[in-house]
């Protein structure tokens, strides 16, 4: 059984990582009923899978990570790589890009 309690606490780490200003900023910005999310945080629920889908894609962490907290290798060593592209200069990426094409 997921734990919502935990749950919530990882959207909220989530969250600060991602640079989102607020839970209210973040429902506006990809359509879900900002009151219905704070209905079930308060009342210890979590929300429909598509919603869940949204938090992981939005920002940029798992739906394995988010339910229970762990994720798989494969999963740990994407967001590493995808980290470190998005610290990259668009010249590193165009380079990387380059040498990609030969």
């Amino acid at each position: 059984m997921i734990n919502a309690k935990e749950f919530w606490a990882r959207v909220a780490i989530s969250m600060r990582h991602a640079n989102v200003k607020s839970l209210k900023h973040f429902c506006a910005s990809n359509n879900i009923p900002y009151q219905t999310i704070i209905n079930q945080k308060c009342k210890g629920s979590i929300p429909s899978t598509e919603v869940i889908c949204i938090f992981a894609r939005e920002l940029g962490v798992s739906i394995d990570w988010l339910v229970t907290g762990f994720e798989s290798d494969e999963d740990r060593r994407i967001r590493e790589v995808i980290n470190l592209i998005e610290k990259m200069s668009p010249k590193e990426i165009e380079e990387i890009k380059n040498l990609l094409k030969e």
